[in-house]
């Protein structure tokens, strides 16, 4: 059982990343596309921190999931 529980909690962070590096991306290409005289320099300092943003706010959502599935 204790496994089994391991491997959600392991299959749900996997998903996480996944949602979180691809609403990075998105947003990255959108402001991007909105804003094309960005510089590479740019990409070096918005990127992780549109990574980060994502990274919390599919740790809120995840935090939710499991607050009403409680």
């Amino acid at each position: 059982m204790e496994s089994l529980v391991r491997l959600v909690v392991l299959m749900a962070l996997v998903a996480t990343l996944i949602i979180m590096g691809g609403c990075a991306l998105l947003w990255a290409a959108v402001l991007r596309r909105k804003f094309p005289t960005l510089s590479v320099r740019w990409w070096f300092l918005w990127v992780p921190l549109l990574f980060g943003l994502s990274f919390m706010l599919a740790l809120v959502l995840l935090n939710v999931m499991v607050y009403f599935n409680s």
